[in-house]
């Protein structure tokens, strides 16, 4: 790892909160609830975070913006009770930022409120993490929980807009 990547870390780290820092109870009964529980430590970050949250909200349908991500297939292997199937769909999976992301968040067919957006990698680039930016910027996006490796967003219209860091 270089100094850069340590610094860009550490600077994550310090501007993050747990969920003693969180103002919000939907998200701070998800850490509590989920992604801080100890039976998901024993996933690596990226996978702790989508799997603590489909366990937090029961996704029925799910779609992936690749049909080889990887995201998508450990996912299906770890909860078969997924459908996989069209439009609209309860949670969207994105291995990487990128155009299909963009693409996705511009076609309000296929999204509904309660829909959850999982874009994994985000910090591999400078061109991933601008991508994420953008899409952190859609209007239609209310609530954005950004560990490091990965993050979530979610079109929950009864809530007001808000961006929490969280330290996994």
């Amino acid at each position: 790892m270089n100094v850069s990547r340590t610094f860009e870390k550490w600077r994550f780290w310090i501007r993050a909160h747990n969920r003693h820092g969180v103002h919000s109870p939907f998200v701070y009964r998800f850490l509590d609830e989920r992604l801080y529980h100890r039976e998901y430590k024993k996933f690596q970050p990226q996978k702790r975070l989508l799997i603590a949250f489909v366990d937090y909200m029961t996704p029925r349908r799910a779609m992936a913006s690749n049909p080889q991500s990887r995201m998508a297939r450990w996912l299906r292997d770890e909860r078969p009770g997924i459908r996989w199937k069209g439009p609209p769909t309860d949670l969207y999976i994105c291995d990487t930022a990128g155009e299909e992301l963009l693409a996705f968040l511009e076609r309000p067919e296929l999204w509904g409120k309660d829909t959850a957006v999982f874009v994994g990698d985000l910090r591999k680039n400078h061109e991933r993490m601008a991508y994420w930016d953008l899409a952190t910027s859609h209007p239609a996006v209310r609530v954005i929980l950004e560990t490091y490796p990965a993050g979530l967003l979610l079109f929950r219209s009864q809530q007001a807009r808000q961006h929490f860091r969280i330290r996994i």
